[in-house]
């Protein structure tokens, strides 16, 4: 309907057919190519993306510093020995505290990137394009945000399996 009602305006704009076929064309590529990548462009100005590396660079050393750290630690041995061993134990507590120094170094990224979201979910409706494809996607279910809905529920799940294994291996 959107596209009739412009073909409509430019016929009405036009004084011939080849004017009316250009001022059709010129405004398909506006608001089909230019709009969103200008859209995009704002939005990487305003709020740019997540530097990819720099981010598996920052969770690379905080995984290296949590070995380190636990490896540092004198932990005494158990008599008589348990019937889970100690290093499993040290493992447990290493994957754990590699998680919380992972979730500290994750904040600004996270930040970052709701900062560029908010920009995009703001700038989704400039174009007819974006709108009819973001639109499709929803009805589909496969949309980021489920994506990342899906994404957050699973490392939930992730953390309270960790917990219950965590307090089995205390007993």
């Amino acid at each position: 309907l959107f596209w009739l009602l412009l073909a409509l305006l430019v016929n009405l704009v036009a004084r011939t057919a080849a004017q009316a076929a250009l001022g059709c064309l010129a405004a398909w590529l506006a608001l089909v190519v230019m709009l969103p990548a200008l859209a995009l462009g704002v939005a990487d100005l305003a709020a740019p993306p997540v530097n990819q590396a720099e981010r598996t660079n920052a969770l690379r050393a905080v995984a290296m510093q949590a070995r380190a750290e636990l490896r540092s630690a004198i932990v005494p041995e158990r008599v008589p020995a348990p019937n889970i061993p100690d290093g499993l134990r040290r493992r447990a507590l290493e994957v754990e505290r590699g998680e919380r120094l992972i979730q500290e170094a994750l904040q600004p990224y996270r930040a970052q990137q709701a900062r560029r979201l908010a920009w995009l979910d703001g700038l989704r409706l400039v174009s007819p394009a974006i709108a009819l494809q973001d639109a499709l996607e929803r009805l589909a279910g496969s949309d980021a945000g489920r994506a990342l809905l899906f994404q957050d529920q699973a490392h939930g799940f992730l953390l309270e399996v960790r917990q219950l294994v965590q307090r089995h291996l205390e007993q």
